[in-house]
């Protein structure tokens, strides 16, 4: 047996090849770094196009429509034409919609059909991430593999907004979109031939032999017989559980929105409850670390016991519904109706304060815990739906994540809006008691798709 033979075979149980986690987590960071730049460089662009919030919105809004509408063709498409080209075409997508922004957007809707552009282009690049650990991670390393990915996400929006924001008062708005367009050129000529198929340099004492290689082949087979999520051989089943696979797009939907509306509205719920600015922002950002300990840690926990995946899973939506019930209780202690300048973060504290006179110790409380469950467990599952989403359909690894994709990206882009409307007609104690609803729903259909494995 060659060594490229040997190197295109199943990886080893415990592969975890940096190699490939570098260029998965590079591609990821790069493809959402646009939809944190708008948000920490809104004044700017605002300033600049004559744009309100509203106008902002919708672009990240048209971002996650495109991602979502596209992402089950943009999977099927990796599935046949591989991962190193789905990555270059998600890549140079991500430039051109990056450096269509910061050289020629003039008007608000210019942000809008670049950032459509920009998640057209995710839609190439998260299956070509779930092929690349699919294909060179091993099964026992899988769930550290998607922690990793979506451990980025957080990451990157706090990197994003430490670093290239700072580039906006020196040179203008447009350039860390143009330092954006450029690394994703960068990354997509980079991308390794082998990026499906790298497996970590043997030791000179456990070389592949063909005797080893066999023996490794049968015990990885012989594990997903037995451990894998998709219950049978995968041999044995070209389409895999497509039902399954539906369902926990939907149910992903629904959690990944309750998610993304709490993390666009928790600071403005807190300043309505009388909590100073700087204790709100600090709310958010520990909750966002919680996340990211939580996505690591939940992919090595069901690495080491793999089938508690679906127990853990449905546990940490349900520490979500908890923490919505908690936020919902503590809304509805503050005030009715929410002015549209205190939705979109532009009003004085001191006139919060004056309106509120405080919301009472319990409401403050409850705000907290709710922010930190909501937030930490209750959105620290994404890398175990993708983990469970290619297991289902084990032979189109990027097509399964293209619906997860599909049901996070429109849960994205549906909740905030809703939320942001709800808040301003009828406050956020309502808004947040609709959101919790939709938690609980989303648990319920978790619970359903674990009943059927």
């Amino acid at each position: 047996m060659t060594e490229t033979t040997a190197r295109r075979r199943r990886p080893p149980a415990d592969a975890l090849p940096p190699r490939a986690l570098r260029v998965v987590v590079a591609a990821l960071v790069i493809s959402l770094l646009p939809t944190f730049l708008v948000g920490a460089l809104s004044v700017p662009i605002g300033e600049d196009l004559e744009v309100g919030t509203g106008a902002i919105g919708a672009a990240v809004s048209a971002f996650f429509v495109a991602a979502s509408s596209l992402a089950l063709l943009g999977g099927r498409a990796v599935d046949r034409i591989g991962a190193r080209t789905g990555y270059r075409i998600g890549l140079l997508g991500i430039a051109a919609a990056a450096g269509g922004v910061g050289l020629l957007a003039t008007e608000g809707w210019h942000l809008a059909v670049g950032f459509a552009l920009g998640g057209a282009s995710l839609a190439f690049v998260d299956p070509s991430i779930a092929r690349t650990i699919a294909g060179s991670v091993g099964w026992r390393r899988q769930g550290m593999g998607f922690g990793i990915k979506e451990a980025a996400v957080p990451t990157a929006s706090m990197v994003a907004g430490f670093t290239l924001p700072l580039l906006g008062p020196v040179v203008g708005w447009q350039v860390p979109f143009l330092v954006v367009a450029v690394l994703a050129v960068g990354l997509a000529l980079l991308v390794p031939s082998d990026i499906e198929a790298i497996v970590p340099s043997p030791a000179p004492d456990a070389a592949l032999s063909d005797r080893g290689a066999a023996r490794a082949e049968r015990v990885a087979s012989r594990a997903e017989r037995r451990g894998a999520l998709a219950g049978d051989d995968p041999s044995d089943q070209a389409d895999g559980d497509l039902r399954g696979l539906a369902l926990l797009a939907v149910a992903s939907g629904l959690a990944g929105g309750v998610g993304a509306a709490v993390a666009t509205f928790v600071v403005p719920t807190a300043l309505l409850l009388g909590l100073g600015a700087a204790a709100a922002g600090s709310l958010l950002a520990g909750a966002s670390v919680g996340s990211l300990l939580l996505r690591l840690g939940a992919g090595w926990l069901v690495d080491r016991r793999p089938g508690a995946v679906f127990d853990l899973l449905v546990g940490l939506l349900v520490a979500g519904a908890v923490g919505m019930v908690a936020l919902a209780l503590a809304a509805h202690a503050g005030p009715g109706p929410v002015p549209v300048d205190v939705a979109a973060g532009e009003v004085a504290v001191s006139e919060v304060a004056t309106t509120v006179e405080g919301a009472g110790t319990v409401a403050i409380v409850l705000l907290v815990v709710g922010a930190v469950l909501v937030l930490g467990p209750g959105w620290g599952w994404t890398g175990l739906v993708f983990l469970t989403a290619i297991r289902f359909v084990p032979r189109r690894p990027a097509q399964a994540s293209g619906a997860i994709l599909a049901g996070l990206g429109g849960g994205g882009a549906l909740f905030p809006i809703g939320a942001g409307w709800l808040a301003e007609s009828v406050g956020f104690g309502w808004t947040w008691t609709v959101v919790a609803v939709a938690m609980i729903a989303a648990v319920a259909l978790m619970a359903v798709v674990r009943a059927k494995r």
